[in-house]
């Protein structure tokens, strides 16, 4: 089916001229009545990798911090006052950290949506929750090696 390219009038296959106006005609090409939805990506999955990403880099930077006030501390023998605030944002961080294993979880379990997002954040943030909780049970098991 051909259809005039000026009036819309239709005709057969084999005609390529309109007849009333003497306009070109173009094949017609039927709507595609459900298009194929493209998945889109997690909102939770994105969000899950966004925050393990920034906590990691944070909690860096949060250990470069405590060792350079701990090795002041080592050479004056004093107590530092940020250990509290150290730990209180450490524990912060943890608790980030949670909530982005937790929503990189539930972007798993969302059905038409792609959660590779999802899966990189629950990896990133599992992986900054184990290596920074073993780096702190660490530092406790050398300070108590040291305390004998």
């Amino acid at each position: 089916m051909k259809a005039c390219t000026y009036c819309g009038k239709e005709y057969p296959d084999e005609a390529t001229l309109c007849a009333i106006d003497r306009q070109p005609l173009h094949p017609v090409v039927p709507p595609q009545l459900n298009p194929p939805a493209e998945n889109k990506h997690s909102m939770l999955g994105i969000a899950s990798f966004a925050i393990s990403i920034v906590v990691g880099c944070l909690l860096l930077v949060l250990f470069l911090i405590a060792g350079s006030l701990n090795a002041g501390r080592a050479q004056t023998g004093q107590l530092y006052p940020g250990q509290l605030l150290v730990g209180f944002v450490m524990i912060f961080l943890w608790a980030a950290d949670l909530a982005a294993a937790g929503l990189g979880l539930a972007s798993l379990f969302q059905s038409g949506r792609k959660n590779i997002f999802g899966l990189l954040g629950l990896v990133y943030s599992s992986l900054t929750l184990i290596s920074s909780i073993g780096l702190v049970v660490l530092g406790l098991l050398y300070v108590s090696r040291l305390a004998r």
